[in-house]
């Protein structure tokens, strides 16, 4: 039940009645987030064995939200704790952070979010399985160099002006210093490899994995966020083409990985952007794949992403919006997060072109009160294909190892990009294109619709990129630079004045 402040009473003349002032009416407050129920689809395989044909199949599960997210991980990792001593399983993760409220405290979760109770406790149980030999433990982390966090915000400064201080110099210390301490068997990917080991992946075995954007840190279960499960034997080419390679790359003992075998007929397609391919100059398969599902998009287009910046993937966006609204079909739509927009202008044109253009853009209107912010990387075509993975849709993410990326600018926001360029360097990054899954693709495009269009009152999930509605006649090259967003400033009194005001209420109600 919402609260009422109580206003002072004020007193007319003798012998009348006191009289309360009417306080307002409580402001309607955003729903709670809703996401769609998980769907599946099933790839049935015929699998050619010494003793005759072997009936197969691969379960792919949608994931939305942390609940969801960090609840299928919790399955896994009971299985792997419930396994017997003669069947020990196999536990892999491949991690951009790993984090915990014990190690790092200073980021903190709002009570009451799904999945971060299970979020919480996820190290310290690898630890434990190692530990009482429950199974076979593998680590993967990424220990970039850090930048310099922006403690706050002056919109009149340049950002290489702004005041900083750095948190830790490299990333996953404090996690990497414990896994040391119980002997936990771990690699961290080479920085010289890449800028940032961007992945977010589990495996169990050869037969189940989870993949999609959704870090684990202590913050990351409040976020809007997707992930797929997998279950099946197109597991064994995500450990071939990801795991295992990502091991050895980084100075792993491929004596240290389990015996499986790769999958020829799978039909789920393993993306990367960097790694040793990358060194000797490979194409990006993840903007390959990209490129081509936009252009052979015969219907529809849905995404919701963190960042909207690669230039060839806007303007192949914006000419596919521009054949399918033509043809009469749905079209472009896209669902942004607002957060870097604000901060780095260097987000902003490729949102700006979208929408000048006519595509169908909004952003998400995240819950300030938890610090949500929309950090999916997904994509649905003709509402049943799937792109889903940790790459950004930005040059850090997307460009070859040989190309040239963007430093991130704050380790507040991993995928934040400043201007200053650093040749060579990208993130390492993996997705999973399903094809043909029109259950899961079309959940996470309904999911789409929902959040873009979803309006109930006065309360909305999304809203307009209004940066060009003074002057809609000027292209998006000519608008000028918006105001930057200024956090709200609070009197140096402040706090003085809010402890007098009870008291100063109670002086008034004395006649």
């Amino acid at each position: 039940m919402a609260s009422v402040l109580r206003q002072p009473i004020i007193f007319g003349g003798q012998g009348q009645e006191p009289q309360k002032t009417q306080s307002k009416p409580p402001r309607e407050q955003p729903p709670l987030r809703y996401f769609r129920p998980p769907a599946t689809d099933v790839f049935h395989y015929n699998i050619q064995t010494k003793n005759g044909v072997k009936k197969d199949q691969t379960i792919v599960e949608s994931l939305l939200g942390g609940s969801q997210i960090f609840g299928k991980i919790n399955e896994i990792f009971k299985e792997a704790e419930n396994s017997s001593p003669q069947n020990k399983p196999w536990i892999m993760v491949n991690l951009y952070e790993l984090q915990n409220r014990e190690l790092y405290p200073e980021r903190k979760c709002p009570p009451g979010i799904p999945g971060a109770d299970i979020h919480a406790s996820l190290l310290n149980r690898l630890i434990k399985l190692h530990t009482e030999g429950k199974a076979h433990v593998r680590v993967i982390l990424d220990n970039s160099k850090q930048q310099p966090r922006t403690l706050h915000w002056d919109p009149t400064k340049p950002f290489k002006e702004q005041e900083k201080v750095l948190m830790e110099p490299f990333h996953n210390d404090r996690t990497i210093s414990k896994l040391k301490a119980y002997n936990v068997p771990f690699v961290t990917y080479p920085n010289e490899k890449t800028l940032k080991n961007h992945v977010k992946l589990l495996l169990l075995n050869n037969r189940k994995a989870v993949v999609g954007g959704m870090n684990w840190g202590n913050h990351s279960a409040v976020n809007h966020d997707g992930a797929v499960y997998i279950e099946g034997p197109d597991v064994r080419n995500i450990f071939h083409k990801s795991y295992r390679q990502d091991w050895t790359t980084a100075d792993g003992k491929i004596e240290e990985m389990p015996g499986i075998k790769p999958f020829h007929q799978g039909k789920i397609k393993v993306l990367q952007t960097s790694g040793a391919k990358a060194d000797q100059g490979a194409q990006n398969e993840v903007l390959g794949e990209m490129l081509n599902q936009i252009h052979n998009a015969k219907q529809s287009i849905h995404a919701q992403l963190f960042v909207m910046t690669h230039k060839k993937v806007v303007n192949a966006l914006i000419e596919k919006h521009k054949q399918l609204k033509a043809q009469g079909q749905e079209g472009v739509q896209l669902l942004v997060d607002e957060g870097l927009y604000k901060i780095f202008p260097n987000c902003r044109p490729g949102i700006q072109k979208l929408d000048d253009a006519g595509v169908p853009i909004r952003f998400y209107k995240e819950n300030k009160k938890t610090e949500e912010k929309l950090h999916a990387k997904w994509a649905v075509f003709d509402r049943k294909h799937l792109l889903i993975g940790s790459a950004n849709w930005s040059s850090l993410g997307l460009d070859s190892k040989e190309g040239t990326s963007k430093m991130p600018a704050s380790s507040s926001d991993e995928e934040s990009e400043a201007e200053n360029k650093i040749p060579g360097k990208t993130n390492h990054e993996i997705a999973v294109m399903i094809e043909n899954a029109p259950n899961v693709a079309g959940n996470f495009a309904k999911q789409a619709d929902h959040d873009f269009s979803y309006q109930k009152g006065m309360v909305e999930l999304s809203k307009p990129v209004s940066w060009n509605k003074l002057a809609p006649q000027k292209s998006w090259q000519d608008q000028p630079e918006r105001e930057p967003w200024k956090p709200r400033k609070i009197a140096a009194d402040d706090d003085a004045r809010k402890q007098d005001r009870p008291k100063r209420a109670r002086q008034n109600s004395n006649p």
